[in-house]
């Protein structure tokens, strides 16, 4: 699998810093990240991928939401630990739900979407 090279990264992310500001109401904006918590930059993602919750951009949202999913009755440590730095986490069953509040998600916001 080929990735981005650094300087086609930066340009993309200047390129999203100046276009967001004429999209995004300050403050009245929700980031929904779509992938695995180890994924989120919180502050760092775990591996290289698309930035989301977006640096720099904080002014402009007020509410971010984890959209995340798994298929092992375990989670890491670290999964969760990002899990409890959103405002909201959305995962497809109910099942998935119980599997983070017994791996340690403290959040009282989680919403099994398709339960």
């Amino acid at each position: 699998m080929q990735t981005m090279d650094r300087g086609t990264l930066a340009k993309l992310s200047q390129l999203m810093r100046e276009a967001q500001p004429g999209v995004a109401l300050r403050g009245q904006t929700i980031v929904v990240c779509h992938s695995s918590p180890l994924a989120w930059s919180l502050p760092e993602a775990g591996f290289q991928t698309s930035e989301c919750p977006p640096s720099g951009l904080e002014r402009l949202y007020s509410y971010t939401i984890g959209r995340t999913m798994f298929e092992t009755d375990r989670l890491p440590p670290d999964y969760t630990q990002r899990c409890n730095k959103m405002e909201e986490i959305w995962v497809p069953t109910q099942w998935s739900k119980v599997r983070l509040y017994k791996a340690g998600l403290t959040l009282c916001s989680c919403t099994a979407i398709l339960a």
